[in-house]
Order: C-alpha cells, then structure tokens, then sequence
C-alpha cells in the first residue's frame, strides 16, 4: 500500500487501511501531515504580517525571525502531542492488559489524525476566501474575534457566540465536535488492531482518553483563569 493510498485510505476505507498499518507501521504519512500543516501556517502568518498596520511599530524582519522560531516550535509541538496521544493510549491499553507494539500504535493515531488535518485545512480555506478584518488589522485586541472566523459548524461551541473564547465553558464546548469524533472513531479502529482487543474495550480506551484530555485542558484553562484573577487582585 503506497503512501497516498494509506493517507487516502484513512478515509475511505478505514477498516483496511488500518488494519495494514497495524502490521505495516509508518510515521511518513501522518508527519507529511504534519508537515503541510506548519506550512499553511505559514502561510496564515504571512497574510497577517502583511497587512499588520505600520503603526503596530515591530520590525519586519522581527516578524519574520518570530514567524520561523513559531513555525519549528509547531511542528515540535505536533510531534509531541502525537507521541504523548500514543503514551496515553499505550498506557490505558497496558492497563485493561493488552499487549501492543509502540511502533504500530504510534502510526495509527497518526493516521487517525487525518479528520482534524481536514478541519485545519477547511479552516485555512475560509480565511483565504474572506480574510477577517478584525485579524488582518489585530488593533484594539480584534486578533481573537478575527481568528473566531476561521472555526468550523462542527461543534457547540460554534452555536454559542456569545460564550467567552477564552472560558471553561467554551473549552468544553469546543471538545464535542464531530471532526474530532471522527478522529477517535479512527483511533477505536486502529487500537482494536492493534491490540487486539474486542472493539468495545477499544471503545472505552478511546473515550477514557478523550475524558481525560477533556478535563486536562479545561482544568488547565481554569487554573490559568484563577492565577490570573489573583494576579489581577495584586495589582489592583
């Protein structure tokens, strides 16, 4: 199987696409992924920079150096939470007593990715074809109401404008979205290969996971709020 038919066939036909990974593991697909990811970044980050207001007063060739220094800190940054997905899931399957090879589960959840690379790239497609003024301009704090534009219809938090972006609420509501559904359904398949559990023990791995995760960045985002309402009382 070539490597455009395992990204492909992540897709189309996950059953056997899956099931040759798990005999057949690759990181090549996922981090070619990975790969175009960082560089329509790039190309987000140009479209703002170029239309920064000169008044904002910040050299371009700062920009530049801070664009590059972020474009190899994301690229590290998806090869870290693909390896720490797997750790996770490796350690939940060791738990309910299966045996799996690091390797193979490591190129399965790379793959089961592939839902939430066609989301960035759906996002990505929306901005280019109306570019929010609010982000372009990134005057009086816009930059977070710009980039509000660039979600999908995919989760609740997207039928709830009037929640905060930066509130508990909207971290959780932004968790139950159908792309990332995708994504752990993809996984369920490739952890019931891999391991060779029956498909409802995988089911529960993947949804102990997604709880799990779930509660990590809401409790994150909700220490963060804390810190900075005491912070705030100091300085007041």
């Amino acid at each position: 199987m070539k490597l455009i038919e395992r990204i492909g066939g992540a897709i189309v036909s996950p059953k056997k696409t899956f099931e040759y990974l798990s005999n057949n593991p690759d990181w090549k697909g996922p981090f070619l992924l990975m790969l175009v990811s960082i560089f329509l970044g790039a190309g987000l980050m140009i479209m703002v920079y170029r239309n920064m207001p000169a008044e904002i007063g910040i050299p371009r060739s700062v920009l530049l150096v801070g664009s590059i220094a972020g474009l190899v800190a994301g690229l590290i940054g998806l090869y870290l939470s693909w390896l720490i997905r797997t750790a996770l899931i490796y350690l939940f399957g060791s738990i309910a007593k299966g045996k799996a090879r690091f390797y193979a589960l490591f190129s399965v959840v790379g793959y089961a990715w592939i839902p939430l690379f066609i989301k960035g790239l759906l996002g990505t497609v929306i901005f280019t074809g109306k570019p929010p003024v609010g982000l372009l301009s990134c005057g009086s704090g816009s930059c977070a109401a710009g980039m509000a534009a660039m979600r999908l219809p995919s989760n609740l938090a997207f039928f709830f404008s009037g929640v905060e972006h930066t509130s508990l609420l909207f971290a959780l509501l932004s968790q139950i979205d159908l792309f990332i559904f995708w994504s752990l359904a993809l996984m369920a398949l490739g952890i019931f290969f891999v391991f060779r559990f029956n498909f409802k023990k995988s089911i529960l791995i993947v949804v102990s996971y997604w709880v799990l995760v779930t509660a990590c960045q809401t409790g994150f985002l909700s220490l963060m709020q804390w810190f900075q309402k005491v912070m705030t009382s100091f300085g007041g």
